[in-house]
């Protein structure tokens, strides 16, 4: 997000920090020396160098308000969907990991037990459902510690963004987003 000093309109004018003057600061002035001796050139001649339509300050700041808008619009979509590629992506990787683990005998007589009008039927209810061994509880914790991982990084992520969003582009944290924070750090423990 882009933040503004709003004190005073002088300096969003003459502000030069995180703006292109350094870019182009030979360019303005070539073209304001043009411009005002041209300028002088006619006032002195009484020379009338070509017509300007009247209105032409308003379509520049339409144009530049709608282009600026199309590239605000433009950086939330790439945002939302780098956001949605995380989350999905971390969402793979979890389902992957307990997909992929098979565990003891519980874990896989569970996992291949069919259930529905056309399945068949356990006679024993031993068979249905075995005592755990020391694989199912290995593999338990293991998918707990997957899911725990999974939630660390994305709360790692939302403390991140509250960092920058107020630490980088305010300067300063205030009471309710360090609270938030220190609330993300207790979390992740």
């Amino acid at each position: 997000m882009i933040y503004y000093e709003t004190g005073s309109w002088l300096t969003q004018i003459f502000r030069w920090r995180g703006t292109v003057w350094g870019e182009v600061k030979w360019k303005v002035l070539l073209l304001a020396t043009y411009a005002s001796v041209s300028y002088y050139w006619c006032s002195s001649n009484e020379a009338d160098i070509g017509k300007m339509r009247k209105n032409i300050l308003g379509s520049t700041v339409s144009f530049l308000l709608v282009f600026r808008a199309n590239n605000a619009y433009k950086r939330y979509m790439e945002g939302k969907t780098a956001l949605t590629h995380f989350f999905w992506t971390l969402r793979e990787v979890v389902c992957t990991y307990l997909v992929f683990l098979p565990g003891g005998t519980r874990n896989r007589s569970l996992r291949w037990r069919r259930v529905g009008p056309g399945a068949k039927q356990l006679l024993n209810p031993k068979e249905l459902e075995p005592e755990p061994d020391q694989d199912d509880a290995v593999i338990s914790e293991e998918r707990l510690h997957a899911l725990r991982y999974s939630l660390i990084l994305a709360i790692a992520l939302q403390m991140h963004t509250r960092l920058l969003d107020e630490g980088l582009n305010k300067g300063s944290l205030s009471r309710e987003t360090k609270w938030l924070c220190d609330w993300d750090r207790y979390r992740m423990r």
